[in-house]
């Protein structure tokens, strides 16, 4: 059981890999009028655009903030992409 007593299903309880890609925008910081969004959480917020959903989850492990996506993952990546597009 995990925290205010909800329990993910089994098949989501422990995700480990990507499900989609994002262009980030620009950063928000504490002074910038968005951040009274009640969506902003913390000293640095990110506009996101042009999201996609991956048609298939890609599995890697990934870690906590930014951190570099390995090589062989972004091919992976690229090749759902171009799939979507010509799909």
């Amino acid at each position: 059981m995990s925290a205010r007593g909800f329990s993910p299903p089994l098949s989501i309880s422990s995700p480990t890999g990507i499900v989609g890609v994002v262009e980030f925008g620009q950063s928000i910081g504490p002074r910038d009028p968005e951040a009274a969004d009640p969506w902003f959480v913390g000293p640095v917020g990110w506009h996101i655009r042009d999201v996609l959903a991956l048609p298939s989850p890609i599995p890697c492990r990934g870690a906590q903030g930014l951190w570099n996506v390995p090589p062989g993952i972004v091919d992976a990546i690229i090749q759902q992409v171009k799939e979507n597009d010509h799909g």
